[in-house]
């Protein structure tokens, strides 16, 4: 089996034009049998993996921890959780627009408590956190991967692509992987601005029993849990500047049913602080100030 990036180019020769959203949406779509060696139907998973042929809103969880790196030296920094909504829309190219937004909160990694407040540990500097609030951002699901459609600062680059999947004992795996750059500016050593793009690449594996993917009956794989790993600049907030070094992170999530089933630990401050977001997050839109997640100042 390939583990080459999907190519647009092979699932257009082996799904005729203007055939694939038929394929998928009329009577005659009964695949319950999905082989993910054929370009096509590896593409049919990653969209109920990512994203939906339904609607219908969906909503997802994770949580992670970041780690600051210098001279090979880790050291633990904080966790992040965050929840996250997004709605699906079919293209007549086969294609799928997803809208997403989300919110999520600085946490001890020690007792999971909301941090407003830390300690830079290689400054030694206080720091007032602004937490996350991204979006509304909108993505192109495309055999090729992801392209970023708005929603970023102007500049931004990014570059999202996924891997032939593979079976073990019924669970469906799925590799993709995010290289991105946004522009962004730091103060050198000498208190002057200069130009500093905030780099991210972030390797994330999907995964969702074979047999829902193969369930024709259904729209999304509900039962999509993914791990990760990233790398990223120091976010603009550490006041790091131009220091050698670099964040990594690890965690965890998946898709939940709406918004009640996420952990207390996120649900309470999500509640308590972006209540708008918990009761509509379709028409919420986030602050014009804020640190991102991606760890520039807007």
């Amino acid at each position: 089996m390939s583990i080459d990036r999907i190519s647009r180019r092979h699932v257009l020769a082996a799904v005729p034009a203007g055939l694939f959203v038929g394929a998928v949406f009329g009577e005659n779509f009964h695949r319950t049998s999905l082989n993910l060696g054929n370009d096509a139907d590896a593409f049919l998973a990653y969209q109920k993996m990512r994203g939906s042929f339904s609607s219908d809103p969906m909503y997802w969880w994770y949580k992670s921890l970041t780690y600051g790196v210098v001279d090979r030296q880790v050291t633990l920094l904080y966790a992040l959780e965050i929840a996250s909504w997004s709605r699906s829309e079919m293209n007549n190219d086969g294609t799928m627009t997803i809208t997403a937004s989300e919110v999520g909160y600085y946490l001890s990694p020690e007792d999971g408590r909301v941090l407003d407040n830390v300690t830079n540990p290689y400054t030694g500097k206080p720091i007032r956190l602004s937490h996350i609030k991204g979006g509304p951002r909108q993505f192109l699901l495309t055999p090729e991967g992801m392209k970023l459609v708005k929603g970023m600062p102007p500049g931004t680059t990014f570059s999202i692509s996924f891997r032939q999947p593979f079976v073990v004992n019924g669970i469906v795996y799925l590799s993709e992987e995010t290289h991105g750059a946004i522009p962004s500016q730091v103060k050198d050593d000498n208190g002057r601005d200069i130009d500093w793009p905030f780099r991210t690449d972030e390797f994330t594996t999907y995964s969702a029993p074979l047999a829902e993917l193969n369930d024709a009956s259904v729209a999304t794989a509900m039962s999509t849990r993914f791990t990760f790993q990233n790398m990223m600049n120091w976010p603009v907030w550490m006041e790091m500047g131009t220091r050698p070094g670099f964040t990594m992170g690890r965690g965890q999530g998946g898709k939940i049913k709406s918004f009640d089933d996420l952990p207390e630990s996120i649900r309470k401050p999500v509640m308590e602080r972006d209540g708008s977001f918990y009761k509509n997050p379709e028409s919420w839109s986030k602050p014009k100030e804020h640190l991102s997640i991606f760890g520039q100042q807007k």
